[in-house]
């Protein structure tokens, strides 16, 4: 059965990313089931699921901190679509990952916006001109 965070944490991945989340969750889920079961309860049932901040604010923050990390594409493909999802526009996703240059380098901004390229042309997302 599964507990109260569980819940609140499968709901937010349901409607932050849909159903691309949700598989995500689940392929996750059935891999490394210990993993899946933190992914829910700890990270979306308790972390995203604080009310200090929206949705937004949390999918802005956990972009630039995947962007600085450089090696989390899965993740930052996962939460492209869920940023788009809950409403920020890909003007807003760009300059995350531009505003993100001084501090991390050309390389990892540059994999960051390639990723979201590649995010954008699946879903026909226009790139921003500027």
């Amino acid at each position: 059965m599964e507990n109260e965070r569980a819940k609140v944490g499968w709901n937010i991945v349901e409607d932050n990313t849909g159903e691309y989340g949700k598989a995500n969750v689940d392929d996750v889920k059935k891999n490394f089931p210990v993993l899946g079961k933190w992914e829910v309860e700890f990270g979306f049932g308790e972390i995203w699921s604080r009310p200090q901040l929206d949705m937004k604010q949390r999918e802005l923050i956990t972009l630039a901190a995947l962007t600085v990390l450089g090696d989390a594409q899965r993740a930052l493909d996962h939460h492209i679509r869920g940023a788009l999802k809950v409403g920020l526009t890909p003007a807003e996703i760009s300059e995350v990952m531009l505003h993100c240059v001084g501090y991390i380098g050309f390389p990892r901004a540059m994999n960051a916006l390639y990723i979201m390229k590649d995010v954008f042309d699946e879903l026909g997302v226009e790139l921003p001109k500027d």
